[in-house]
């Protein structure tokens, strides 16, 4: 029985709900609530994006955490990265995910709260809210990353060398410095 689960996709049966009991089995068996389709998106992403609001609640009262980033960048990416045809990717991404979504926009990060602000789903926006999703989450890790690249771009060209090629007054500069 096991096998069989972990080869169909949480994102099936959320897509072709009315099929909560099935979940609800699932998550009582302890298959993962966080497990990623293998293009990256998670089972509460598409329940927030469709506006499936009992499976919403259901995943999160089971522990789903509503700040994990999407994995799905684009359709050409992950197709890249995968070695599938962008077309297979395509597919998968509006049948098991939303059509409604611009096939040439950039989802990387982005959030359960993210996608229902997206597609205006008031109520899972107020439920996701209501269960601690962080509507700066990707702010945060974008300051991280920002934060690092900055770090490293100082490391690698500290402020004295800087002044100096900019300044081209090395004798002033090594006496202030000094």
């Amino acid at each position: 029985m096991l096998s069989q689960i972990s080869q169909i996709t949480h994102q099936h049966f959320i897509v072709s709900m009315p099929k909560r009991m099935k979940i609800l089995r699932l998550v009582k068996k302890g298959v993962d609530v966080n497990k990623r389709h293998r293009y990256g998106w998670t089972s509460l992403q598409v329940a927030a994006m469709n506006g499936n609001l009992s499976v919403l609640e259901l995943l999160l009262k089971s522990d789903a955490d509503p700040d994990l980033g999407d994995n799905f960048s684009s359709v050409y990416k992950i197709a890249k990265e995968k070695r599938a045809h962008p077309l297979k990717v395509w597919s998968a991404r509006e049948k098991e995910f939303s059509e409604r979504l611009n096939t040439a926009a950039l989802f990387s990060n982005c959030t359960a709260l993210h996608y229902a602000v997206a597609t205006d789903e008031i109520e899972a926006v107020e439920i996701l809210l209501k269960h601690g999703a962080n509507p700066q989450s990707y702010a945060i890790k974008y300051e991280q990353k920002q934060e690092e690249i900055e770090a490293e771009a100082r490391r690698r060209f500290p402020l004295d060398k800087e002044l100096k090629v900019y300044c081209c007054q090395e004798g002033a500069i090594a006496n202030v410095s000094a």
